[in-house]
């Protein structure tokens, strides 16, 4: 679709939802890379801070180098938790959210269903600028939509079934597969702290069998690696995800089996709700009070 291109109301809402998702993608992306900022700072920081001690007898210009670096380690790690506090979970979150919620209404006045039966246009627009208004239009103010995809090809209930959950890019399909790749992550992880733990206990039972001192500063560059691996995996929400992802999937696919049972209208509406309880479980988890994924 031509972003510039006069547009229908579904039209209208539709480059909004766009709008939104851009900016929950830009501000999702910036508080990951603040996060992996923090992270390596910290790594670098306490490794190049041990290997200059251990060094300062052997050769004083690597070790000023090493310090040099661990100085600095620690000030772009200060720095880009700076950056998350001036960034805020909730406000990515929060433009997710909005983004789903626009998502949910272009499907159920393309699917046909309440409250936007036959030409509910007006109905649309005014429940769209709604949403916007109540989250914070400003939260847009950096993002610009240079391209817009076409709308869903929904006509019916029977179309929406096949473009919003079933089929390789519907909702069912997005969330398993999410939740499958969190559960790698996660294992891998759990993997490398299990590592980790491993070297320090190798470490301190040959530090005390030969008695090397030094080895004992080493012990514990690795145990706060790896607690920092820990701290930054649970930061991440890995387990809370495939639990949520996983529950939402399973209760689409019982819903798409148990279709006949309903109306159309109690099961468009009962999908849509399935979706936006999954957004509202995330928000609630950041202490957002603003209506997450855009999936």
């Amino acid at each position: 679709m031509d972003v510039n291109a006069p547009l229908d109301p579904v039209g209208i809402v539709w480059k909004k939802q766009k709008l939104w998702s851009l900016t929950a993608d830009k501000g999702k992306a910036q508080v990951e890379r603040s996060r992996r900022a923090v992270l390596v700072a910290l790594l670098v920081g306490a490794v190049a801070g041990t290997a200059a001690a251990q060094l300062s007898a052997v050769s004083r210009p690597a070790a000023t180098t090493l310090a040099v670096l661990a100085a600095l380690a620690v000030g772009a790690g200060s720095f880009a938790r700076g950056r998350m506090v001036t960034t805020s979970p909730s406000d990515w979150a929060t433009a997710r959210s909005v983004s789903e919620g626009l998502k949910a209404q272009v499907f159920l006045y393309l699917a046909g269903v309440a409250p936007y039966h036959g030409t509910a246009g007006r109905r649309l627009l005014d429940d769209a600028n709604a949403l916007c208004d109540k989250a914070g239009n400003h939260l847009t103010n950096g993002t610009v939509v240079k391209a817009l995809e076409p709308l869903p090809k929904v006509g019916s209930v029977d179309s929406y079934v096949l473009s919003r959950l079933a089929g390789g890019k519907g909702q069912i399909s997005y969330f398993r597969g999410k939740a499958d790749q969190y559960v790698k992550t996660l294992g891998g992880y759990r993997a490398l702290e299990i590592t980790l733990g491993a070297v320090a206990t190798a470490l301190l039972a040959f530090a005390s069998v030969v008695h090397v001192d030094s080895l004992t500063a080493w012990i514990g560059v690795v145990t706060t690696v790896a607690a920092a691996l820990a701290a930054h995996s649970a930061q991440a929400e890995y387990e809370f995800l495939v639990a949520e992802y996983r529950a939402t999937a399973d209760l689409l696919e019982e819903l798409v089996a148990d279709r006949k049972s309903l109306t159309d209208q109690e099961f468009v509406v009962a999908c849509e709700r399935v979706l936006s309880r999954q957004n509202e479980s995330w928000l609630r988890r950041l202490g957002s009070e603003t209506p997450e994924k855009d999936q």
